[in-house]
């Protein structure tokens, strides 16, 4: 069977087709040297952050890591799935993204129930607990001055004491408001006797 000769026009569309795929070629290749040079860079001066970081208005903590480090085991992700070259030192951290995910849940559970106590108690109640408090920021100081993410030897260990202590205070907290809401009730019905 004879195939029809290829009209000229398609001659000028696949020059047109060629010249955009190089276009593309050539966009993705310069947005990925740029990802590489500041995603990667950025991301590995955010692993010197401290894990905790104290509110300056309200005094509450929050975990402190960096919406960078998150973007960054993101993409890396994609790359891998498409197969896209990945940097080594990108690799690296997202070698670790299990890692990290299991402390930033970790942490933000310490940091809900420190935030918690710290809310939740009446002004006449802190005295009770003071000392608790004063426990658990002494816990907590590390993860606020010292330890960053990249110091992943001390990390376990400053979760596991900190949640130790960070628990048993909330404990005591939620102890102490039960009796308080149960000590009420018992005066709301003296009150109507």
């Amino acid at each position: 069977r004879t195939h029809a000769p290829v009209p000229e026009e398609f001659k000028d569309v696949d020059d047109q087709f060629c010249r955009l795929r190089k276009k593309l070629e050539n966009y993705e290749h310069d947005r990925y040297a740029k990802w590489k040079a500041s995603s990667v860079e950025t991301t590995k001066e955010k692993l010197k952050l401290r894990l905790l970081r104290r509110q300056e208005k309200t005094g509450l903590l929050r975990v402190n890591f960096d919406q960078a480090l998150t973007r960054l085991l993101r993409e890396v992700r994609f790359f891998l799935i498409f197969d896209i070259p990945v940097p080594d030192e990108a690799q690296k951290i997202f070698d670790k993204a299990a890692t990290y995910r299991h402390w930033v849940a970790q942490l933000d559970h310490i940091v809900t129930l420190y935030n918690s106590v710290l809310t939740e108690l009446l002004p006449v109640e802190e005295p009770l607990v003071e000392d608790r408090i004063q426990k658990m920021d002494t816990a907590l100081a590390p993860g606020l001055t010292e330890l960053k993410w990249s110091k992943e030897d001390k990390i376990p260990d400053f979760i596991e004491n900190t949640m130790k202590v960070v628990v048993d205070v909330s404990a005591v907290v939620d102890i102490l408001k039960g009796n308080l809401k149960h000590v009420s009730a018992i005066l709301a019905d003296w009150c109507k006797e």
